[in-house]
């Protein structure tokens, strides 16, 4: 039986399937510098999930046999749900957050359950996705994988999926709020709200 993820990937996918990329794998400075940690922080803090949360028709999920998100406030016939590729930027990031905490000896923002939630999901989807991609070991640098190509699905066209089809969400700028108004943040400008009856 495939996974949720399998299914929900599969829809997503469908259309992007094609949209592939070279990328060559190699460490990326701004992600590792340990030199400049406020840059790098900086970087890390930008890879925000709510760009991930989308709204979908009930017609849609339906032909693709997702289960009911939450309700989409400004449009009824829509559920809300979170593409897993930025629920994993999402986990990334609290775990830098957290290593670097931990680095600098400074308190932790995010609870030890919140972490094990994030490596678990990590984890699962890794052995969701099962990746057969023979990496080549190399002793000069030490390590594998190392300046290899590979072909990746093209983050770029996940991203204006994402955009056509946005929740307009905000949640990760941690500002607390009612969770209504989150949904109050279009990447376009856009007011959908003002088009609900008892928000006229």
């Amino acid at each position: 039986m495939p996974c949720f993820r399998d299914i929900f990937s599969n829809f997503v996918t469908a259309k992007l399937r094609s949209h592939t990329t070279q990328r060559t794998i190699r460490p990326q400075r701004e992600y590792v510098d340990t030199e400049n940690l406020t840059a790098t922080s900086l970087a890390w803090d930008q890879l925000s999930g709510d760009a991930g949360v989308v709204a979908l028709t009930d017609e849609y999920t339906a032909a693709m046999d997702l289960p009911l998100g939450i309700r989409y406030p400004w449009e009824a016939s829509k559920s809300v749900y979170l593409l897993q590729g930025y629920h994993n930027l999402h986990c990334l990031r609290i775990i830098y957050r957290s290593l670097t905490e931990y680095h600098l000896r400074q308190p932790q923002r995010n609870s030890f359950e919140h972490i094990l939630h994030c490596l678990d999901e990590l984890r699962q989807d890794v052995i969701c996705h099962a990746d057969d991609t023979p990496r080549y070991a190399s002793v000069s640098p030490s390590g594998t994988g190392i300046e290899q190509t590979r072909t990746c699905r093209d983050w770029d066209a996940l991203t204006e999926w994402a955009r056509t089809h946005t929740a307009c969400f905000r949640h990760e700028d941690g500002v607390p709020d009612h969770m209504v108004n989150r949904f109050k943040h279009c990447p376009d400008g856009s007011q959908p709200w003002l088009e609900v009856p008892q928000n006229r």
